[in-house]
């Protein structure tokens, strides 16, 4: 049985690699089932035995991306030296992996994909966000996340494009949600 686990998994990691890379070049609607499989070196009866579309792997790379990245411990909510490090924490965890974050935010990868990090972080980020200004209410806590998340975007594609340090980013996008959170405050 483990035989079989260690070549599903191999399998899987075929088709995610090659997609990825399909990714790169073409918006993954346009992506076949047989161009995915002779990327992947894979036959599509074996693609079939674990997904039905592109799409699906799409997903599956979608899911585990979101559940390895979208992590803030409890305590990171706390002590204020290490709350003002979360930020940086969180976007060096969802930027790690420079190409794939680029595909799956870019224009080829799946149009819902930043909706679907947006809802997941959503819960966290607004613990967060009350942990830097206090008193804010949950509605104030969301408009500030749904404005500087919309807003971070155009941030991430230019970090993508100019190649600069990803602690930078981190500053920028840690910066953009403080000063949201302050505006919102006054309001």
């Amino acid at each position: 049985m483990e035989k079989l686990d260690a070549r599903i998994v191999s399998t899987k990691k075929s088709l995610e690699k090659a997609l990825l890379s399909l990714l790169r070049t073409k918006k993954v609607g346009e992506i076949s089932v047989k161009e995915l499989c002779d990327a992947a070196k894979i036959s599509r009866g074996t693609f079939y035995l674990h997904f039905s579309s592109p799409i699906d792997v799409m997903h599956e790379i979608e899911d585990k991306f979101i559940a390895s990245t979208i992590v803030i411990r409890e305590e990171d909510f706390g002590e204020e030296k290490i709350r003002q490090n979360a930020f940086t924490k969180l976007f060096t965890a969802l930027f790690a992996n420079e190409d794939m974050s680029y595909i799956m935010f870019g224009h080829n990868g799946d149009a819902d994909f930043p909706e679907r990090v947006k809802n997941a972080a959503k819960p966290m980020m607004m613990r967060l966000y009350s942990s830097v200004v206090p008193g804010l209410t949950d509605e104030q806590l969301s408009d500030a996340y749904e404005y500087s998340y919309y807003g971070a975007i155009p941030l991430i594609l230019e970090w993508h494009e100019k190649k600069y340090p990803l602690q930078l980013l981190a500053k920028k996008l840690e910066t953009l949600g403080k000063a949201t959170l302050i505006a919102i405050k006054t309001v």
